[in-house]
């Protein structure tokens, strides 16, 4: 039978009453000597080259052993080959079990091969088992050292008896003592290491000493005083899996750990700790990194891509930072450059918030709007310049539509006072499809309405229509090759030939009254002529 040593069961123990006889050594005599201190029947065996002496000067030994049992009115003690022989007035009691502690003071005898022993006075004590109880009863439970060498001096009984009984009680109480004093130093992470050394030593599972170190980890996480980085340099070299993500098979088995570390992991198998070892990481590691997070947010982007790159299954922390983050970015926006408006972007985009870009877009325009806009040329160009790279980079019309209305009015500025920088105005009204005809400014599709005979339309294409006079013939095609002068009463007609013999030519019809100029001269037929 096992014994248990929990406290209700020490304090049972202590009522156990135990039958302890000092026997008094016997005086001394003729033929006889003082008597010794007791032996146990393996310090008699251990001394059997003595027995010789023993019996030749008749000394009276008093030794303690096990019961092993009688033949007639004599019996024997376990592992001792002496047969005892107790004297007429020495009785040993009836009832007397086996493996009952029996101590028997006398003289030993030799008679032949065999060895007797003539006993004087029999003392009947408990077995070891239940002298084994009755001590650690009486020891201090707050002494783990003095219920160990109990156990060490009872181990050393068991093994020469072979007594399993009794080593399986021994080991309950190595057990006991040793969970008892893993209870008082479960605050103490340096002794609940040398603990678990120690266990090692004892002969204990390495898989029990493992979560004692496991749970001096832990001890180490929730003391305030231990050094955190000290912690994760120990866990990444002694928990084989802390750096591969490991998820538990059920979110409710993953909080049973977090709140229950030390009893689940004790209770788990190998694979288990390892997944338990990841998560275990994660809870310092992730303090560790969230302290670096500064209170504004403002580097939050950093924090975030160390916590992807280290612990990606912290997505909720990770997202939390990423807004915190964008947060921050957002309350300044109007300070913006084009790049961080175009990284805020990404920014929403990648913590699901794209819907708020817009927002973002038109206060930062706004912001430059109030910056920028002096009603000067200047001013009005710059502007232009944040709309269109808004434009390009967005494709919203509206962008596009402001950006146009501010170089019409920067264009009308300069018209007279910086013809060259108006000519560049116009070359970039031109590249957003808008085109200057009739004194305004006129889309694209405005001019595809115009009549295709429309002069400033003509003109603008390359092209000579009817109704064009001499000047915008020849700036739009330069001088004739051949000119034909017809004169009438009334009229002058002149055709002129545009193109050399054997191509395409065009030939351009002109007139005008006798008494006008020749600069008054209008085209009144324009034809071509395939050569």
């Amino acid at each position: 039978m096992i014994h248990s040593y929990g406290r209700a069961s020490l304090r049972a123990a202590r009522n156990i009453v135990l039958i302890s006889m000092v026997l008094a050594a016997m005086p001394r005599g003729v033929g006889s000597v003082e008597a010794a201190e007791t032996l146990t029947v393996r310090e008699v065996m251990e001394q059997k080259e003595q027995w010789d002496t023993w019996i030749r000067e008749k000394i009276v030994l008093t030794i303690s052993g096990r019961y092993e049992g009688r033949v007639a009115k004599q019996f024997r003690l376990e592992n001792l080959p002496v047969l005892m022989t107790p004297a007429r007035t020495t009785v040993l009691p009836p009832g007397v079990a086996a493996k009952q502690r029996v101590t028997v003071s006398g003289v030993l005898r030799q008679a032949g091969s065999r060895h007797y022993m003539d006993v004087s006075r029999i003392a009947i004590g408990a077995t070891d088992m239940t002298r084994l109880t009755a001590m650690v009863a009486k020891v201090d439970d707050r002494d783990p050292r003095k219920l160990y060498e109990l156990a060490d001096e009872y181990a050393a009984i068991a093994e020469f008896y072979d007594d399993d009984e009794l080593r399986a009680q021994i080991l309950q109480l190595r057990r006991e003592v040793f969970a008892q004093e893993r209870r008082q130093l479960r605050q103490d992470p340096a002794g609940l290491l040398k603990l678990a050394d120690r266990g090692a030593a004892m002969g204990f599972p390495e898989t029990a000493m493992d979560a004692i170190r496991f749970e001096s980890m832990v001890a180490r996480y929730r003391s305030s005083t231990a050094d955190q980085q000290l912690l994760l340099r120990d866990m990444r070299q002694s928990l084989t899996g802390w750096d591969r993500p490991n998820a538990f098979p059920t979110p409710d088995a993953e909080q049973m750990f977090l709140k229950n570390m030390v009893s689940e992991y004790e209770a788990a198998d190998v694979a288990s700790r390892q997944r338990m070892h990841r998560r275990f990481y994660r809870l310092v590691r992730l303090a560790d990194i969230l302290r670096g997070l500064k209170p504004d947010g403002s580097n939050g982007q950093a924090i975030a891509a160390t916590l992807t790159r280290e612990l990606p299954e912290e997505t909720v922390e990770i997202d939390r930072v990423k807004t915190l983050y964008a947060d921050h970015r957002l309350e300044r926006v109007p300070q913006m450059t084009r790049k961080q408006l175009e990284d805020v972007e990404l920014l929403l985009s990648n913590t699901g918030r794209s819907e708020e870009f817009q927002k973002t877009l038109e206060e930062w325009l706004q912001a430059q709007e109030a910056r920028l806009n002096n009603n000067q040329l200047d001013g009005q160009l710059l502007m232009a310049d944040e709309y269109l790279f808004a434009w390009e980079r967005w494709k919203q019309p509206e962008h596009a539509e402001a950006a146009a209305s501010l170089l019409k009015r920067a264009w009308m500025k300069a018209e007279k006072a910086a013809p060259k920088e108006a000519a560049e105005i116009g070359q970039r009204l031109e590249r957003l499809g808008w085109t200057r005809l009739h004194d305004r400014w006129l889309t694209l599709s405005e001019v595809a309405s115009l009549p295709r005979n429309d002069v400033e339309l003509a003109m603008r294409e390359g092209r000579v229509v009817a109704g064009m006079n001499r000047a915008q013939i020849i700036g739009t095609l330069g001088e004739p090759s051949r000119r034909i002068r017809v004169v009438s009463a009334q009229n002058v007609q002149e055709i002129w030939v545009f193109g050399e013999v054997g191509s395409t030519a065009i030939t351009v019809h002109l007139q005008r009254k006798r008494f006008q100029s020749p600069e008054q001269s209008v085209a009144t037929l324009v034809s071509k002529t395939a050569p």
